[in-house]
């Protein structure tokens, strides 16, 4: 005898069938987005503006953790990255001056410094 409205066990199944779309598409979504990210940050002529492109990309790992939560090989290549990338930008950090009368550029480019470690740190703290 055939039902005219889905049974439960019916209904179950096609929620998760939903579910499971659903998943597979923001996991498809954030992978795409992510890689825009890092070819952004690869081409990016400056170094400010790499830094405003991984700024994005931090904000984005924290938003949608997908990536982190999920797969441990990739959360793993990410802390390694992040570990390296903090060494880097405490070296070039303690290169810029720290005076009040130099340019804007650097105060620019020291304040993204500053908001990229800070990013790192909350992603770092939320996930690990």
């Amino acid at each position: 005898m055939t039902h005219r409205y889905p049974t439960r066990f019916q209904a179950m199944i096609q929620a998760e069938q939903r579910r499971a779309a659903e998943a597979e598409a923001a996991l498809a979504k954030t992978v795409e987005y992510s890689r825009e990210l890092f070819a952004c940050i690869d081409k990016a002529p400056t170094f400010a503006e790499k830094l405003e492109f991984l700024l994005l990309m931090y904000q984005h790992f924290y938003d949608e953790p997908i990536l982190l939560t999920n797969y441990e090989r990739f959360r793993a290549a990410t802390w390694a990255k992040m570990n390296e990338q903090e060494v880097t930008l405490l070296a070039r950090l303690q290169t810029l001056p720290a005076k009040i009368g130099e340019t804007s550029a650097f105060w620019h480019l020291r304040s993204l410094i500053l908001q990229v470690l800070d990013q790192m740190e909350w992603v770092r703290a939320k996930y690990w």
